[in-house]
This record gives structure tokens, C-alpha cells and sequence, in this order.
């Protein structure tokens, strides 16, 4: 896809040194190095690449080198040598160490491809996949000493590159550190081209929360709320005023409530603005609420599906975005729900300038053994 030229929003250009241009092309995307060294890094976040430990093994010498070029052969040079071999017989301990553990990796990967493609009905469980990655070799085992020191070295190293890109970034943004509207202006002013990951049902605004609520008006039910978005089993949980709130409420339609009901009913679907942050159940709640509001009329379901989605991409396209990529689930996987994910697609490009996908996903709060059950029937129809 060809990138229409790329050009610095206003906010931005007292940022860059005179000599950059405020417009350039963007640049093509290339493919990456493959699935191998991406998988790589999401298994073994803890090890870096061996070429890393040589540049930090450079640094960790180069003090004692330029003591032995002027010629100070002094006992601090001879002790610093000393330490120095120490250091360095120390790093490429650990070097080969890490080098084993990708061998073994890819070794593991191989084998679970192996089964995928051709051992019908013979899962790799969890304990098998962890004896794969074990070192085949007792001197190559990675020691909690082991992952202390390639820590303290990615810090090292993180500091320098730190330093560095500061150094020789055309980027200034001292004088914005303490300026939050600055900031705020920075951040506003950065273009946008995609949003990844997105869960429809948690994208809509208060307007939309309102238009769907007038337009279902669905029975308020507080003690059925209750049951499902504040229990434990359902990893769900609402703050106890909400709670209080919801055991005294009404059992009526939306719409029969005065402008106060309404608006606690609508805050529902948001994260309180105290406390700061949320345990992850009562983001789950938002979902609980929405089942239990939006999910009364069968025959509604189109038109929240749309509105949802529709409301959700224009906004988007306003801002900026020319692509987005859905993640929605189906229990079970079924080719009904692929070719509404179709419809969708269409819908949303049909009435927007962007480019819309979806990822047909796993839910992770189900069991692994309902997941495993349900991954050949995912594999099949896609």
C-alpha cells in the first residue's frame, strides 16, 4: 500500500532541528526477520543476543586497554587486568549460556510444529514444552546469579543507548518534561495511521452509551446486574457505593427513571474516575453490565452490533486512523460468526475512509482444556 507523504503537525517543529525536514516519505514496512526471531524474544525476554554481551564486554575493557596504551603498568593496571580476565571469562560463560537456551528453543519450536502438522490429537502439554527447553547440558543451566547478571548488564547497556539517543536524537524534548500541556500538545500532535487489539463493546462513549440505551430501553434490574457483574466466579467486581446503589434501585425501564437514575445507569458502563486505577475485575464488569442491558432483546442485537461499530470507526477516522484490527471471540468457533465478521468489515469500510480487519481470538479466561477442545474446530473452518 502506498503511504500518502507523511508531514510534521505544527506542535512538532519547534522539536526538530532546523536541518530535518518537517515532510518526508514514509517509509515502506518491511517484513520481519520471521516468526523464529519474534517467537524468540516473547519466549526468552530475559536474554539478549550475544552480539549485545560483546559490545558490553568492549566497555567493561576499555579503561584497562587505554591504561596499558599510555604505559601505567602499575599494580592498579595489574589488578584491573586481572579482574578484567575474570570479567570476561564470566561473560562468555553466560554468553554461551544464553546462546544454549536459544538452541534449545528452537530445537522446542520444531518439535511443536512437528506434532501440529502431522500427530492428529497429540497436544504438547505444558510440562513436556518446559522439558524441551531445559538446558541438555548441566554447565549451561541459566542460575538465578546467572539472570542477576544479564540484568544488571541490560540496565548497563539500556543506560548507554539511553544516553546516546539523547545525545544525537533531533528530537528536544527537555523543555517539555515539565510542562504537562506541552506534552499533551506533543502527544496530539503525533500522526496516526492504525489501532491494533481493539474489543468493540469497550470502545463506546457516553453518546453512544445514551443512543443505544433510548433506543433499547432495557429493564434495569439492580439485583440481576448484581449477579453478574460483581461475582467472583464470573471475575467480575463493582465498588461498594455502586453496590448500595444498585441494591435500592427500581426495577423499571431506562427510560422511566429521572435524569439522576439515568445517569448513574449510563456511569455504569465506565471506570469511576476515583479511585486512579482499577483492579481488573471491575474492568470486567463493564462487559457483565453490557450482557445484561444490551443482550434483553434478541431482536436489537443488529443494531447495537453496527451502532457500536460504526460510532466507534468514525470516530477513529476523524482522528486520523486509515486502519483498524478487531479482536472478537466466538464460543463456539463457528463459520456463521466469520462471515459476520465479514459484514462488519464491509460495513465499516462502506461508510469510513478505513481499512478494517478482525482477529478470531481464544478467550483466556476460559480453561485451557475448553480451549483446546475448541482450537481444532478454529483451525478448521479458518
Amino acid at each position: 500500500r502506498k503511504f500518502r507523504p507523511l508531514c510534521m503537525p505544527p506542535i512538532l517543529e519547534p522539536l526538530i532541528k532546523p536541518q530535518t525536514s518537517p515532510c518526508y516519505d514514509r517509509p515502506s514496512i518491511e517484513p520481519s526477520s520471521g516468526p523464529t526471531t519474534t517467537m524468540k524474544y516473547a519466549i526468552a525476554f530475559l536474554l539478549l543476543c550475544s552480539s549485545s554481551a560483546s559490545a558490553a564486554r568492549h566497555e567493561a575493557e576499555h579503561v584497562p586497554r587505554k591504561l596499558a596504551k599510555a604505559g601505567k603498568k602499575s599494580k592498579y593496571s595489574k589488578t584491573k587486568s586481572s579482574k578484567t580476565k575474570s570479567s570476561k571469562s564470566a561473560e562468555g560463560l553466560l554468553d554461551a549460556k544464553i546462546e544454549h537456551a536459544f538452541a534449545r528453543y528452537d530445537a522446542a519450536r520444531s518439535a511443536i510444529i512437528q506434532r501440529v502438522r502431522f500427530e492428529d490429537n497429540n497436544p504438547m502439554g505444558r510440562d513436556e514444552w518446559e522439558a524441551l527447553l531445559d538446558a541438555t547440558d548441566p554447565k549451561l543451566f541459566l542460575t538465578s546469579d546467572d539472570l542477576a547478571a544479564l540484568r544488571e548488564r541490560q540496565a548497563k547497556q539500556i543506560a548507554r543507548a539511553a544516553s546516546k539517543a539523547k545525545a544525537q536524537s533531533p528530537i528536544k524534548v527537555d523543555d517539555f518534561r515539565s510542562d504537562i500541556n506541552k506534552v499533551k500538545l506533543f502527544c496530539a500532535g503525533l500522526p496516526r495511521e492504525a489501532i491494533l487489539h481493539v474489543h468493540p463493546s469497550g470502545t463506546r462513549n457516553l453518546e453512544t452509551i445514551q443512543a443505544i440505551l433510548t433506543e433499547l430501553d432495557p429493564i434495569v434490574n439492580g439485583t440481576g446486574i448484581l449477579e453478574k457483574a460483581n461475582n467472583d466466579e464470573d471475575f467480575t467486581m463493582l465498588y461498594p457505593s455502586e453496590v448500595t446503589t444498585l441494591e435500592a434501585l427500581p426495577v423499571q425501564h431506562y427510560s422511566e427513571f429521572d435524569d439522576t437514575g439515568q445517569t448513574f445507569v449510563e456511569e455504569l458502563f465506565f471506570l469511576p474516575t476515583e479511585p486512579c486505577c482499577h483492579d481488573f475485575k471491575r474492568f470486567e464488569a463493564l462487559f457483565s453490565i453490557n450482557d445484561v442491558l444490551f443482550d434483553q432483546d434478541p431482536t436489537k442485537e443488529q443494531y447495537v452490533t453496527e451502532k457500536t461499530y460504526l460510532d466507534f470507526s468514525k470516530r477513529a477516522n476523524k482522528s486520523g486512523l486509515s486502519y483498524v484490527e478487531f479482536t472478537k471471540t466466538g464460543i463456539p468457533p463457528s463459520k456463521a460468526k466469520l462471515d459476520e465478521f465479514d459484514q462488519l468489515k464491509s460495513l465499516v469500510e462502506s461508510n469510513t475512509d478505513m481499512r478494517a480487519n478482525f482477529v478470531y481470538a481464544f478467550v483466556r479466561t476460559l480453561s485451557a482444556d475448553l480451549n483446546e477442545e475448541m482450537a481444532p474446530e478454529l483451525l478448521e473452518i479458518i
